[in-house]
């Protein structure tokens, strides 16, 4: 009768390590799917601040009149991606602003200076499938108006 009772033990403490330990799987799985969600969140909001990203959008007048938002069209690579750019002076008559411009991005206002607007960079992600993992990153910043030739300011 002990032997029964001690292998009665012995049998739910290993169920129940093998429970524990695939509950420990599971929550790293999801853990490593979060941060790769992270960074790739991260690394598509730096891909879209980049000064050509706004040539067409600013150029075609595609910012909606209302709201003054671009959403990017998804691409088959990106289709847990929704990448949105707001600009933010849009309803300020589109208002420029002088600034000194380094690399596209704004970084003191002066005299004399190019002309800078005010964007808005969003960038949301959500992984499909048993992790449910999302992310959302923004950047606001100034940016140099584009000039009518794409690779000019460049």
């Amino acid at each position: 009768m002990t032997t029964l009772v001690i292998l009665l033990v012995m049998t739910i403490v290993g169920l129940t390590s093998s429970k524990l330990s695939m509950f420990d799987t599971m929550i790293a799985r999801n853990n490593k799917v979060q941060t790769l969600v992270y960074q790739e969140t991260a690394n598509d909001l730096k891909t879209l601040t980049k000064l050509e990203m706004l040539h067409d959008p600013m150029l075609s007048k595609k910012f909606n009149d209302v709201t003054g938002i671009y959403t990017l069209p998804a691409s088959d690579s990106k289709k847990e991606t929704i990448e949105i750019i707001t600009d933010v002076g849009f309803d300020a008559l589109n208002e420029l602003y002088d600034c000194e411009g380094v690399l596209g991005r704004a970084s003191s206002i002066g005299m004399g200076a190019r002309k800078c607007d005010l964007f808005d960079f969003q960038v949301t992600r959500q992984k499909k499938g048993h992790s449910g993992a999302r992310d959302k990153h923004h950047a606001g910043m100034g940016k140099e108006v584009p000039s009518p030739s794409k690779y000019s300011n460049l």
